[in-house]
């Protein structure tokens, strides 16, 4: 719990949470103070932590928008430890966090209500929460990036490791977008490579994030074990890094996501858009040709100069 990548205060709050540490009023009254042990919200039960938090029938019109939880935790009568030790089993870190901040925001919503402050709708509960967790996510990458050492150009990856850049071209002219992938070894040598002219002409957020699918895609092609993903799109990044599957590029984030389990460790960085070339001419090439072509092994001609460029500093 105290590895989660979540504030501090939420932390604190699922420990409690799970010690049957917070003030409910059913706790109140099991103490000696004079107050009604029953939900003031659903007025159906008596107010337990994990009733205030899952079961009450106000919370679970916020539980209802969590369609990618791991676990069916409205099935029994579950408190908050069986649930988060069934997520440790079933699902993800990510998973937890999703459930630690939730059940936060619901907390803090049924207060607002019980003292007749502005309180949210269960759909914004919902999504203030997840907000809440890609902003805390965002703002930890973002200074992780802060405290790198410039990259003065392309660099190679690691023995055993490859290295997958991307980039994704879109106009506004309504042509489709494409995208364009290069994976290279720890020699700066070009593996694969692979220009896709995508279906649709999409925003430059969503071609960014259909960049990188496309980039796992190929390296799931060739069993790839350790992989690097590197790209210009800052915002790309960080919602992977985060976990942020909101917004038009979400769906395609999410679906990343799931693919990069296949591999023995991964990890995606931002570089500089000049330090990007190769991937950025494959994902032009395919939008010049209107053609999508993958090579393997052999590099294109009209790519060897800058491969050669982005050699030249291994």
């Amino acid at each position: 719990m105290w590895q989660l990548k979540i504030p501090a205060k939420i932390r604190v709050f699922a420990w409690r949470a799970c010690m049957n540490g917070l003030p409910t009023r059913l706790s109140l009254e099991n103490k000696g103070v004079r107050i009604k042990g029953s939900c003031p919200l659903c007025e159906k039960g008596p107010e337990s932590i994990k009733h205030a938090l899952v079961h009450c029938s106000k919370a679970w019109e916020v539980w209802w928008s969590w369609q990618t939880c791991p676990i069916n935790f409205g099935e029994g009568n579950l408190d908050v430890t069986d649930i988060a030790m069934q997520i440790m089993e079933k699902g993800s870190a990510m998973d937890l966090e999703i459930f630690f901040i939730t059940t936060w925001s619901i907390w803090y919503n049924r207060n607002q209500v019980v003292h007749e402050q502005p309180y949210l709708t269960p759909s914004q509960v919902w999504d203030n929460a997840q907000r809440l967790r890609c902003d805390y996510k965002g703002a930890i990458t973002a200074n992780f990036l802060r405290q790198q050492p410039p990259v003065v150009g392309w660099a190679a990856p690691p023995p055993d490791t490859f290295k997958i850049n991307v980039d994704g071209a879109t106009t506004v002219d309504g042509k489709r977008s494409s995208v364009g992938v290069v994976i290279r070894e720890c020699r700066g040598i070009m593996v694969a490579a692979r220009s896709v002219v995508l279906n649709a002409c999409y925003d430059v957020e969503t071609t960014e994030a259909l960049a990188i699918e496309a980039g796992i895609l190929l390296a799931g092609e060739l069993k790839l074990h350790k992989v690097i993903i590197e790209l210009d799109s800052l915002i790309a990044v960080q919602a992977v890094n985060s976990g942020s599957c909101h917004g038009t590029m979400g769906p395609v984030i999410h679906g990343a996501l799931n693919l990069l389990n296949q591999f023995g460790s991964w990890k995606i960085q931002h570089l500089k858009r000049d330090y990007n070339k190769v991937a950025q001419e494959l994902a032009q090439y395919a939008r010049r040709t209107d053609l999508s072509q993958t090579w393997m092994g052999n590099e294109p001609p009209w790519l060897h100069n800058l491969l050669l460029f982005d050699r030249s500093k291994c």
